[in-house]
């Protein structure tokens, strides 16, 4: 007898689906509201291995899980069918909601591909269990934080937080570099290189550390700072100039000549100040009568300390052995006596020869 109304419910469950729905096929894995009344309803399955009456017994992560009605549990019949549906995943919302944009502007979210937008602070999408990869839309002169991120639903509804902040322009400006001459900047750690005398960076609020890098042989002050970003952007302007050196010293004696590339310098009681610009070969000469001449070759570069102090002390041109007076009057001898014998020998060769 069981057998017989096991059959029974077969063929009537395929007469009920036949009749109420518009295609002639229900497949597997549909299911059925057999009676909407109880709480909760019995639903119908139709399965490969036949149909069968259930009961929802648990609504967890989304889906409707059910057991197989023992024959002890409620039937249904024909005229308790109300409608007939598929048992899909439970949705859950998951809201973006954006901080510190302006009212009224359009902002978007990318959600798996979906580009959801809104004028409000909130964007919302329904989405079953599962995880969930977003890009958040860029906005001129704005910067957005997180600006992707991934999430998962778990039986229960998201709130993801985006902050938008506005960006202001920092501006700096050099001076005094010729054409050509490269130089860069670490603002707040980061490094630009400018290809004019210029460089726009955009920042929100904030206070802001910076280096200027300065080329070879050029200086400027102060090399570091610190702009502060409230509400409005900023300017820096900096000035280039060459780097020098202070060259200084004196030279012995002080009557002494100097000559600086050629050109003769100006000394006061044998001392000399000169300021010497850097990216420069320098030639020193020192001259007076008496002494040996003094030459010093040099090259200023920005790593050339600031004051160089140079002295110069000729040295004087040493005779080779100093005569006393009676030295003197030796060699005078006899340079006397030498020629004075040549001048005898001469003249009695002369007389010999007139002699017939």
């Amino acid at each position: 007898m069981l057998d017989k109304e096991k059959l029974l419910l077969v063929i009537i469950l395929f007469c009920l689906v036949s009749m109420t729905t518009s295609s002639n096929v229900v497949p597997s894995g549909s299911a059925m509201i057999l009676d909407a009344h109880p709480s909760p309803p019995l639903i119908a399955s139709i399965g490969d291995s036949g149909a069968h009456h259930l009961i929802p017994t648990d609504y967890s992560n989304g889906f409707a899980m059910c057991e197989l009605c023992g024959e002890d549990k409620q039937t249904a019949s024909l005229s308790d069918v109300r409608e007939t549906t598929s048992l899909s995943p439970k949705e859950y919302d998951v809201i973006f909601i954006e901080r510190g944009f302006p009212t009224g502007t359009s902002w978007y979210i990318s959600l798996n591909g979906t580009n959801e937008s809104s004028l409000s602070n909130e964007i919302t999408f329904l989405r079953p269990n599962g995880s969930y990869g977003y890009i958040v839309g860029l906005i001129h002169n704005f910067t957005v934080a997180p600006f992707a991120g991934s999430f998962s639903v778990s039986g229960a509804s998201e709130n993801i937080t985006i902050t938008y902040s506005r960006l202001y322009q920092v501006m700096f400006r050099e001076t005094g570099l010729p054409s050509g001459i490269k130089w860069s900047i670490a603002f707040n750690g980061i490094t630009s290189f400018p290809s004019s005398d210029s460089i726009l960076l955009l920042e929100k609020n904030g206070s802001y550390p910076y280096t200027i890098n300065v080329p070879m042989n050029y200086t400027t002050s102060p090399t570091t700072g610190t702009i502060i970003i409230d509400g409005s952007g900023a300017a820096v302007n900096i000035q280039f100039s060459i780097y020098s050196i202070t060259f200084t010293g004196s030279v012995t004696p002080d009557g002494a000549s100097m000559f600086m590339n050629g050109k003769q310098v100006t000394t006061i009681g044998g001392v000399f100040t000169l300021t010497l610009p850097a990216g420069h070969k320098y030639e020193m000469e020192v001259t007076s009568l008496g002494y040996w001449n003094y030459f010093y070759n040099f090259t200023v570069t920005s790593k050339t300390y600031p004051t160089v102090l140079h002295n110069v002390e000729l040295v004087p041109l040493e005779v080779p052995h100093m005569f006393s007076l009676l030295d003197f009057i030796l060699l005078v001898s006899l340079i006397g006596v030498v020629i004075g014998l040549v001048w005898g020998v001469s003249k009695r060769l002369a007389r010999r020869r007139r002699i017939p």
